[in-house]
């Protein structure tokens, strides 16, 4: 069996995804591969996948390698184990200083038997930099850093004391 996956990268400017097939009997690790070669990105970058829920949002870390022996890493995860029926999802994270991001979507099963990971689709070209993200917190939040006497309470008017 393989699963039909959807990778989208996050990019406001255009829609810009790519469809791939692959043996449920492979791991996230040629997951990961398959999505550097579709997109055309540089091999060697450190990369992780997040669990992520029907929101997107962002759950426990699967990196490429595992630092913590307790920690299971991509090699140690089947696709099956992750998509194991249409819908389900994960965050992709590549090369920790650009964070190119793009959301990976199981949306068909299939019954054909194949031995590789194949490109099925192609939609648009990724932005030779990765995509900006916009970090900004909602408008309506107003904060007032002005409190000295917070400022006093936690003793950080002192610290012009100390030389």
């Amino acid at each position: 069996m393989t699963k039909r996956l959807r990778i989208i990268l996050d990019w406001e400017q255009e829609d810009v995804y790519r469809d791939i097939v692959v043996p449920q009997k492979f791991n996230l690790e040629h997951l990961h591969l398959a999505i550097v070669r579709s997109f055309d990105l540089t091999e060697g970058e450190m990369a992780s996948f997040y669990e992520s829920d029907n929101n997107w949002n962002q759950g426990d870390e699967i990196p490429l390698m595992a630092f913590d022996p307790e920690q299971r890493a991509m090699p140690d995860i089947s696709i099956y184990e992750i998509f194991e029926k249409t819908g389900d999802k994960l965050l992709y994270i590549y090369d920790f200083l650009n964070m190119w991001t793009f959301y990976v979507e199981q949306i068909e099963d299939s019954e054909e038997e194949s031995d590789q990971i194949k490109l099925v689709l192609k939609h648009g070209e990724r932005p030779a930099e990765a995509p900006v993200k916009n970090m900004q917190g909602d408008e309506d939040e107003d904060f007032d850093f002005s409190d000295e006497d917070e400022d006093e309470e936690f003793g950080f008017n002192e610290f012009d004391d100390y030389n």
